[in-house]
């Protein structure tokens, strides 16, 4: 089992394919199973490599308080130790706010920023729902989260990792982002929130690319290539101007 010791944690991963890597971090409470779909279309072309982020999967579950930018330490610390100089990052919801932070603090690890389903902040509205959400499921755990993970986390981890995800706020530092990037988010998205969430993003990015799909927070799931579709032309553009 592809173990990996990184900062305090160990974190559990798995590399699909050769070429230029790619790296996939998911959202709140998922593990590297989520992107099931995803990895044998990428892998064709990259190296994929897909992670479970702290206090999911595989990875260990420490009970400290967690922020993004440790969760994004602990994703380049995961390419320091397999010897990943640059990278395409993808990341999904939660994982899009690491892949923010990698992107502004790191950006010579970076070779193009993929931010799907994402934002720069959460609104207050979907913070009552989901806060309402968090509340049941201290109450009784429910199989809610072998829905979206295989190796679910534990209800202390996911709410370390729920806390970290709603404080986070990038709108002060997104114009430090200067690496390729391309938003991929859907219209129907209740989670993400009204329009203006995705397009303070796009506006706080210099440069950042928008694809707006037709569908929710899930339309990856229930069609991958409405996100592998973009993110491979994108990537292939950015590998091209490089190359060039």
């Amino acid at each position: 089992m592809p173990l990996q010791k990184v900062n305090d944690i160990t974190m559990y991963y798995e590399i699909h394919g050769q070429g230029e890597p790619v790296i996939l971090i998911a959202g709140i409470w998922s593990d590297l199973t989520g992107w099931k779909t995803t990895i044998p279309e990428l892998s064709k072309k990259y190296k994929v490599i897909a992670l479970d982020t702290r206090g999911t999967g595989r990875t260990d579950k420490p009970d400290i308080p967690y922020t993004i930018e440790m969760m994004a330490d602990d994703t380049v610390g995961l390419m320091d130790a397999l010897g990943i100089g640059r990278a395409h990052i993808l990341g999904a919801s939660m994982g899009s706010r690491i892949a923010q932070v990698i992107g502004m603090k790191y950006p010579t690890r970076v070779t193009s920023l993929v931010l799907h389903v994402a934002a720069a902040r959460q609104s207050l509205s979907i913070f009552k729902s989901i806060l309402v959400l968090i509340t049941k499921i201290q109450l009784r755990r429910p199989a809610f989260f072998e829905k979206i993970s295989r190796y679910p986390p534990t209800r202390e981890s996911a709410l370390r990792q729920f806390d970290a995800h709603m404080v986070f706020d990038s709108r002060e530092w997104l114009g430090k982002i200067r690496v390729p990037t391309i938003i991929i988010n859907g219209t129907k998205d209740a989670i993400v929130g009204p329009r203006k969430y995705t397009d303070e993003l796009v506006s706080g990015i210099p440069g950042a690319k928008l694809v707006m799909v037709e569908g929710t927070h899930f339309f990856a799931s229930e069609n991958p290539y409405l996100l592998i579709n973009p993110a491979l032309d994108f990537m292939a553009e950015v590998d091209g101007r490089q190359t060039g």
